[in-house]
């Protein structure tokens, strides 16, 4: 989740940064105290005598502090990560498919190719990211492409079936193994 670091940049310790917190959207500049803390106070404790945070919202932007487990707003698109478990040999492509426009409604010729950047012959996956609309749900399958675009390989029957979650942090990783 500190993949973009922004609690680097507005001076959030990266402890108080876990994925059922992290939101860009919730963000807002905390401005610290340099009061003593309580010698009550726990390492990371941030209750009662011990927060030492106040809001101070970005200019022209109201915002809302959030407990964990909530964001202020729930982002309407989701980025979902595919990683494709499957050998291929030299010049093959790994794509998606499936139900839905941004997976080419099930047209081989608008499929989505993954990425072998993290193929390895001892782990070798196939991974792409996609932006999909927050709570959809579709069908889909793996397919394998030669280098002239022929199809070499369709992934057996049944359809995958997926629902793209809602949550604050507008990421999700679906890892599939090819049947």
């Amino acid at each position: 989740m500190l993949a973009n670091k922004p609690c680097l940049l507005l001076g959030v310790p990266p402890r108080y940064v876990t994925p059922r917190n992290y939101s860009p959207c919730d963000w807002f500049p905390l401005t610290f105290s340099k009061a003593k803390a309580p010698s009550s106070c726990s390492r990371g404790s941030a209750t009662g005598p011990c927060a030492t945070a106040t809001n101070t919202a970005w200019p022209g932007r109201t915002s809302t502090p959030t407990t964990p487990g909530q964001c202020s707003s729930t982002p309407t698109n989701t980025r979902v990560t595919f990683n494709e478990r499957r050998t291929t040999t030299f010049g093959q492509t790994v794509y998606i498919v499936g139900s839905i426009s941004q997976l080419g409604s099930w047209n081989t010729n608008s499929a989505v190719a993954l990425s072998a950047t993290s193929y390895t012959s001892s782990n070798p996956v196939w991974t792409g990211a996609i932006n999909l609309p927050a709570g959809t749900s579709f069908t889909y399958k793996y397919l394998i492409k030669n280098q002239d675009g022929s199809i070499a390989q369709w992934e057996s029957d049944p359809d995958r079936s997926y629902t793209v979650p809602r949550n604050c942090a507008g990421t999700a990783t679906q890892s599939d193994t090819w049947r």
